[in-house]
């Protein structure tokens, strides 16, 4: 086996995008030759959805717990590569050595591997972000939220390695440049037990076909895709979890109750995430993002419909930057902000959230109104 191996390629088409599936899918998609928008590659995994727990057996210390895209309960890329017609391969390995030997067996055919990670401090340390914010991070007790909230899930892409050197050359999607990481932690970080929904050394890799693949047909599957799981969502155990409208119903009329319904810490962890995910991450909880795919599908399919759907999800977007703003100022204080109990607080909070469950039953009305009428 080879010392050193590097697909430079993987390094070159490398665009950086702030949902971990579909900056990786985008980035692999065009290392093998086929050139899609992130905001394309988002919308063929599933677009956007709703999924809101209340208490979670499994991870009882991390609830309430919301998520925003893609198809709840199953691995988005599957969504993607269906309708695409790629292939890929997924596995689990039994420990960090096999994990690692797996991921350079594949480098060295050519292919980069797409793996599943926990994002903590220790993972930051070795990214190319501002040096004052791995001081900042490293300087966290076990007991912050960064920490305390820690979890898998995070993907990335593998493109080399350097034997000599006992590192591996990386490609975290929200940073520019690619990373070298030393491949012992990067097997610690691959195998952590103690993280939420642990990585267990998962692995992706995807054979795309030459030439061009299906996408209109993608398209107009994927926003399928999207409108059944929103109005008939999968049912999920234990029970309280809920997705979906019915989900975004069930959030829209308990979240101004969290406090009295959950430890503090739980109460401002998921206040602090709601805020996370619509700025740092989720432009708005991944609707900027869907109203791009569908701009770009309407020229596409030729359906001007989408056009103005599209624009309700920019302005859905904005409303939920709104919510998200007042979550940050609850989690600071839960008595003010978006679980204020005052006057004033509660009829904002009502205000806010009668748009937000309102605009989003509409677009999703209007979508289903779309794919009703395609024939083929």
């Amino acid at each position: 086996m080879a010392r050193v191996k590097t697909l430079e390629r993987a390094a070159e088409v490398h665009k950086t995008g702030y949902y971990c599936y579909a900056a990786c899918l985008r980035d692999i998609l065009e290392y093998y030759g086929t050139k899609l928008s992130f905001d394309m590659t988002f919308g063929l995994l599933g677009g956007v959805s709703f999924y809101y727990a209340r208490h979670d057996l499994q991870f009882p210390g991390f609830a309430p717990f919301m998520w925003f895209a893609g198809d709840p309960g199953i691995d988005p890329t599957e969504n993607l590569c269906k309708a695409l017609c790629v292939y890929h391969d997924t596995g689990i390995d039994a420990d960090p050595d096999q994990g690692w030997e797996t991921v350079m067996r594949f480098i060295n055919r050519g292919q980069p591997v797409m793996i599943d990670i926990v994002f903590n401090s220790q993972y930051v340390q070795y990214l190319n972000v501002p040096a004052f914010i791995k001081k900042n991070l490293a300087s966290m007790q076990p007991t912050s939220v960064f920490e305390r909230t820690a979890s898998g899930g995070q993907r990335c892409i593998v493109y080399g390695y350097d034997l000599d050197r006992d590192v591996a050359l990386h490609i975290e999607p929200v940073i520019p440049a690619p990373n070298t990481i030393p491949i012992p932690v990067l097997k610690q970080l691959r195998s952590d037990t103690s993280c939420y929904f642990p990585p267990q050394n998962r692995w992706s890799v995807f054979y795309v076909p030459s030439g061009p693949l299906p996408l209109r047909r993608a398209i107009r599957e994927s926003i399928r895709l999207t409108v059944s799981h929103m109005f008939n969502p999968p049912t999920f155990e234990p029970l309280s979890v809920t997705v979906g409208l019915p989900g975004l119903r069930a959030f829209c009329s308990e979240v101004g109750d969290w406090p009295a319904l959950y430890p503090d810490p739980l109460v401002r962890d998921s206040l602090q995430a709601l805020y996370v995910v619509a700025w740092g991450i989720g432009r708005g909880q991944f609707r900027g993002f869907y109203a791009g795919f569908l701009t770009e599908a309407a020229a596409i399919l030729g359906e001007p419909r989408l056009v103005d759907i599209a624009g309700e999800y920019r302005r859905l977007a904005k409303l939920w930057e709104t919510l998200a703003k007042l979550a940050l100022v609850s989690s600071r204080d839960p008595a003010t902000g978006l679980t204020g109990q005052g006057p004033e607080d509660k009829a904002r909070r009502r205000t806010l959230l009668d748009e937000v469950l309102e605009g989003e039953s509409a677009a999703m009305e209007r979508l289903r109104e779309v794919v009703a009428g395609e024939r083929g």
